[in-house]
């Protein structure tokens, strides 16, 4: 008789340890792979596209990686332009999603790159700012190469997970005249926590494990994705735009990276979710760029 209590303990405990296996596998395995989109949204996002090489002059542009990887970007050419600059969006979404960066940066020609295993880019596997950093490294060649950017300064404006693959880059010998952070987490670990928290519901307690999962999945070291360890030795100046309210990445991380940058202007907004503040406040958005580029770099 004792046993049969032993027996449906051991049993329920296999069980959940199975459906959490499972559980962790497809949470990992969907952070991981490339984004499912709706039809609605592709041609929305189609739209986007089209529109902006209506009324702008764009090409679009293929970039090669140093791991093999054909990336896709549009590059938006202006007459007389001052600056170029590299716009990295942010996980899960793809370089239409940056196109607001045309009215933002009115003087620069403008190249909006999909990372790689987004969008139009090749790959199989995203890791969430760390890989992307061979993409930035590709993006700057290129640029430094094109006769029509290479004499002038570069800016790189970045969105969350595109932030954090500049500031690899930069860990990286990679040369920005100029960095503006929005929405910019501090480490990758600690994100990737929250947003399975958020979006997954996977109980804190089993956030280490995995962790561990993720980083044998991806082939990331996530103790060595570290932005806020990054802009330490970075020499350059940044601006650091983040929303009070966003809860995807939270407001501490850009105080913890304002407060060891060398050189970096922060700017918190009241009100704005994840990815919202140049919606919610566009002429401030445009007029905090505007004022930091003149400032740092013309």
């Amino acid at each position: 008789m004792m046993l049969r209590p032993l027996f449906i303990f051991l049993w329920v405990a296999f069980v959940g340890i199975a459906l959490t296996s499972d559980l962790t596998y497809r949470a990992i395995q969907q952070v991981c792979s490339r984004p499912l989109l709706s039809d609605k949204t592709i041609i929305k996002i189609k739209a986007k596209r089209d529109r902006l090489i209506q009324e702008h002059e764009t090409e679009e542009i293929n970039i090669c990686t140093s791991d093999g990887l054909n990336l896709s970007g549009l590059l938006v050419k202006r007459k007389d332009a001052k600056q170029t600059v590299l716009a990295c969006h942010g996980y899960r979404l793809g370089k239409e999603s940056m196109i607001y960066c045309v009215n933002v940066f009115p003087d620069a020609h403008i190249l909006l790159l999909d990372f790689r295993t987004h969008g139009e880019s090749e790959g199989e596997l995203t890791t969430g700012g760390f890989n992307e950093i061979q993409d930035v490294k590709a993006a700057v060649n290129y640029l430094r190469k094109n006769q029509l950017t290479t004499k002038l300064p570069l800016v790189a404006i970045g969105f969350s997970m595109g932030s954090v693959s500049l500031l690899g880059a930069l860990s990286q010998g990679v040369h920005f005249d100029a960095v503006i952070l929005d929405s910019c987490f501090a480490d990758l670990g600690v994100q990737l926590g929250r947003y399975l928290n958020k979006f997954y519901n996977i109980p804190d307690i089993s956030i280490p494990a995995i962790r561990h999962c993720f980083s044998l999945f991806a082939g990331v070291n996530l103790n060595a994705v570290s932005p806020v360890k990054w802009i330490q030795d970075a020499q350059v100046p940044f601006l650091i735009i983040h929303s009070r309210d966003d809860e995807v990445a939270f407001q501490q991380d850009a105080r913890k990276l304002h407060a060891v940058a060398q050189c970096s202007e922060l700017w918190l907004v009241d009100g704005s979710g994840h990815g919202s503040i140049w919606k919610d406040y566009p002429q401030e958005y445009r007029e905090k760029i505007s004022d930091f580029i003149r400032d740092q770099v013309n």
